[in-house]
């Protein structure tokens, strides 16, 4: 348990939860086959799969806004959803943000080796319950059984995929061959949306450092092997001839804008991330955006695309996610403007890609391709690979109003506009709620929207059951399901449900009056709705 300097992030919209330990924040947590450093809080490398074979499972994980006094305690889950081991580490004497793990703190794995299976890590401060993890435990699988395919070579990549079938969370590594010289060993980590629709995973090797002899003309062989058995993989050795023009160059990226200065949702087509109250900003900060149901035109996609040897003729712009598509608006020299946009039977559906590459075609057939470049204020230690986020109106993935508009348009129905927190009323005691009613939390600021602070949607059928009560009124409670986005885990930019209820006394008269406001996961209770 180490203390650590508090830092504070500046993020872009929707509320915290409260912890169960007041003033505590579970701000990450993973396990970890290394054991974390007894001096210092860098975390250690995570981990999602464990094998029999494996010596310890190591928790670290980091809370804020501890006091003297607090404990903290882990507790292990089996598969079979029991308590089978506890860490408890001591009394804090100062407040702060902590780091907890070390290499004392661990769960053995040989005490636990027939329970396999999905595992959960609790945490808990004061005995409250602040947030888990998950994690598998598996025997060690059998002899590697590899598939795989070198898929193709451009002027600017190779690239393919390779999977050990028997042990599918297993890095495979290829090695590359020019004319029979051996050229790289390149492992086969990175994401290829059609990969993952195909079941493949994270499997797919890209090789970009092609060597310039390669573009010089002439007939080349090229070959892709398991590194491991030397073996070609199905479409290897494949011929290259191409001279490549390889002028192109890609600088950056700017474009469109969202919000207003100090307050910017979309700066430069660049999605800015988690509100300001968030801990981080979170997963997609500074992912390029592309709005997928435009309102307003002061909100209409573009990127424009900074670089040189374009030429003056009009080309194509295309990318590896096929879900994306373009129209080429103006073409220079040196910036190529386009509407990026997705796919009709993608279109609001689309959330995120951590890794797209861009293709330039210029009017003479050259070809550039490479990702996304890297954002300039992307911090140093953030990997990127060049990352696609989809807004609706603005309204980005991970978000509690992005899930609300997506909900909303996939039921054909409209989305909150002019603001994410536009509303029809405010709840009081003549409100009937309906399924795909939108509920917003905060405070007042006029008949037409609030101060909102969270957002969600009544996704179940609204059930009614009424009571009668001794003085002759009687009491209604209208039960229903409530799916929302970012509120649990707090910040944690996923979808989750909540059943609850709104409870209205009506008096003998009629006259109706609120029991018990609306609640979801978060800490604050609906005040208006939108219909």
């Amino acid at each position: 348990m180490r203390s650590l300097a508090l830092v504070t992030f500046l993020t872009s919209a929707c509320s915290l939860l409260t912890p169960s330990a007041a003033g505590s924040t579970l701000l990450s947590l993973e396990v970890s086959k290394t054991a974390p450093s007894s001096t210092s809080c860098g975390a250690p490398p995570a981990a999602t799969s464990f094998q029999t074979t494996d010596a310890y499972v190591y928790p670290y994980f980091v809370i804020s806004g501890m006091n003297a006094g607090d404990q903290v305690s882990v507790h292990w889950l089996n598969p079979s959803n029991s308590w089978v081991w506890t860490i408890t580490w001591n009394k804090l004497n100062a407040s702060g943000s902590y780091c907890f793990g070390g290499p004392s703190a661990y769960l053995p794995i040989a005490q636990f080796s027939s329970s396999l299976g999905t595992w959960w890590l609790e945490v808990y401060v004061n005995g409250q319950y602040q947030g888990h993890t998950s994690f598998t435990l598996a025997a060690p699988s059998s002899s590697p059984r590899y598939a795989g395919s070198f898929d193709g070579i451009d002027c600017s990549h190779l690239y393919g995929w390779v999977k050990d079938t028997n042990s599918p969370n297993t890095t495979l590594a290829v090695n590359v061959y020019i004319d029979s010289s051996f050229l790289a060993t390149v492992q086969a980590a990175d994401y290829r949306s059609d990969l993952a629709n195909q079941g493949i995973g994270n499997h797919a090797f890209n090789y970009y450092a092609l060597p310039a002899n390669l573009k010089n003309g002439a007939v080349h062989s090229v070959r892709v092997t398991y590194s491991a058995t030397g073996i070609d993989l199905p479409g290897s050795p494949k011929t290259f001839q191409n001279t490549c023009d390889t002028a192109m160059t890609i600088s950056s990226i700017g474009g469109w804008t969202a919000g207003t200065s100090g307050n910017y949702i979309v700066l430069n087509a660049q999605w800015q991330g988690q509100p300001s109250s968030a801990p981080t900003r979170g997963k997609y900060y500074l992912y390029y955006a592309i709005d997928t149901d435009v309102v307003s035109s002061t909100n209409v996609t573009y990127w424009q695309i900074n670089g040189s040897g374009f030429g003056s003729q009009p080309g194509s712009v295309s990318f590896s996610d096929s879900s994306i598509t373009s129209t080429v608006t103006n073409w220079t020299n040196s910036q190529i403007t386009i509407g990026p946009s997705f796919v009709p039977w993608v279109s609001f559906g689309y959330m995120q890609n951590p890794s797209v590459a861009i293709t330039i075609t210029n009017a003479s057939g050259a070809r550039l391709t490479q990702p996304l470049p890297r954002p300039s204020g992307l911090p140093a230690s953030t990997p990127w690979g060049g990352g696609v986020i989809g807004t609706i109106n603005t309204r980005g993935y991970g978000q509690c109003t992005w899930y609300v508009a997506w909900l909303r348009r996939s039921q054909n129905r409209r989305i909150p506009y002019p603001s994410a927190y536009s509303i029809t009323n405010y709840i009081d005691p003549s409100y009937v709620p309906q399924q795909w009613d939108v509920l917003d939390f905060g405070t007042y600021k006029s008949s037409t929207t609030i101060n909102g602070v969270h957002t969600a949607v009544i996704v179940s059928p609204v059930s009614v059951s009424q009571v009668s009560n001794t003085d002759g009124s009687k009491t209604l409670t209208y039960s229903f399901a409530i799916g929302e986005m970012n509120a649990n885990p707090a910040w944690g930019e996923q979808a989750s449900s909540v059943n609850s209820s709104f409870l209205v006394n009506v008096s003998r008269t009629g006259i109706r009056s609120v029991m018990r406001q609306i609640k979801s996961a978060v800490p604050n209770y609906a005040i208006a709705y939108f219909r």
